[in-house]
């Protein structure tokens, strides 16, 4: 489990695929704005974590 994964997945990711299978766009201009995406959900479900005991 990595959290903000699911988060990541509903934002960020949603409609990538279909503007590679359909729309003919090539997956590696996705490659740095995913990233970024990915790390930012994972940073904020982390903050979660600051304050666990």
């Amino acid at each position: 489990m990595i959290p903000g994964f699911a988060t990541f997945l509903a934002e960020g990711y949603a409609g990538v695929e279909d503007a590679v299978i359909n729309g003919g766009v090539n997956a590696h201009d996705f490659v740095r704005d995913l990233t970024e995406k990915a790390n930012a959900a994972n940073r904020e479900a982390m903050k979660a974590f600051e304050t666990y005991e």
